[in-house]
């Protein structure tokens, strides 16, 4: 089994941008692990401005932005796999992860990056849970299909959720060709950046139903239309203010919560209200050599924002590497 020095799992600007501080402190004998095809996460399917600013001092898209932190990687000759599924990681930080050239492999670090983003909580609240029609994607699905792979996912779409991604969405799919026939959204503000409701919604003039909530799908193979009913500051239904809008895709644009999936079954100390995983001021979990940053720690608004804790992670993970265990 071979045995790095350090294992960054993730490849987002979190994972290449630690992997990238602990190479410029002095670590030569590390890797990247990352299922995606390419490196880069998230980035690549942010084909949006609006990132780099700080990092780079210019504002660029996301693939632009993950072309930079790719050419840092291949220019330092940091190692990495892609298309590679992480299974496992046992006490011993030993990491089990799958591709099709090595097939189920086993490899150990002396410490570990946990750098793995984060996923959509896509659940509908309510009995609206029950309705298996075709149709109902989370926002991230469809920019993926939308801005990487050239799909669109209907004609006519609801929106549910205003967040940066909902608000994002709703322009691009508009640009693409598809009628968005509203934001519904529970809370009776606007949940992402005013900037990106002035970007992405103002200028093509799609609806937006704030105190609204879904309360009922219809269609059977695929669907048909959702019913809307208002709803108090405390999400309380107003009776009598149901209102049915025909669609034939809707859109969760959800809360993002952590993927700590994998390091919470090492008994990593975690925050069960909201999935963070607790670290110390070098991003060291309670469990020595294992580091968290990124989106996988936290939620955090910004990229530049991952990347700057993806840069503390690495530099301290290497400080664990070269001072034997402690970073100070």
């Amino acid at each position: 089994m071979k045995t790095y020095d350090i294992i960054v799992i993730g490849a987002g600007p979190a994972g290449i941008s630690a992997a990238i501080a602990a190479k410029k402190e002095g670590i030569d004998n590390l890797i990247i692990l990352d299922r995606e095809d390419n490196l880069g996460g998230i980035l690549n399917q942010c084909i949006h401005d609006g990132f780099g600013m700080d990092t780079f001092k210019e504002n660029i898209t996301g693939p632009e932005y993950a072309e930079r932190l790719i050419d840092i990687v291949k220019t330092l000759n940091i190692g990495y796999k892609t298309k590679t599924t992480v299974l496992n990681i046992d006490r011993d930080n030993i990491v089990t992860a799958v591709n099709g050239i090595d097939g189920v492999f086993r490899i150990r670090g002396k410490a570990l990056i946990y750098a793995a983003g984060a996923r959509e909580n896509g659940n509908l609240k309510g009995d609206i849970n029950r309705n298996k029609c075709a149709g109902i994607y989370t926002a991230g699905t469809v920019q993926r299909f939308v801005n990487v792979e050239g799909y669109v996912t209907g004609k006519n779409a609801i929106i549910l959720g205003s967040n940066n991604l909902g608000l994002i969405m709703a322009g691009r799919l508009v640009i693409e060709g598809i009628h968005v026939k509203a934001i519904i959204e529970p809370e009776n503000h606007i949940l992402g950046l005013e900037k990106n409701f002035m970007n992405w919604v103002k200028p093509f003039d799609i609806p937006v139903k704030l105190g609204y909530d879904i309360i009922g799908i219809e269609g059977i193979k695929r669907i048909t239309g959702v019913t809307i009913i208002k709803v108090d500051i405390n999400h309380r239904r107003q009776e009598g203010t149901e209102k049915f809008i025909a669609c034939d895709n809707l859109i969760l644009a959800s809360k993002l919560i952590p993927e700590t999936e994998i390091i919470s079954k090492l008994g990593v100390s975690m925050c069960k209200k909201n999935n963070e995983t607790k670290v110390d001021e070098t991003l060291q979990t309670n469990i020595s050599g294992i580091f968290v940053c990124g989106n996988a720690l936290h939620i955090n608004e910004f990229a530049d924002s991952v990347a700057k804790e993806g840069n503390i992670a690495g530099i301290n993970a290497a400080k664990y590497i070269k001072f034997d265990g402690s970073v100070f």
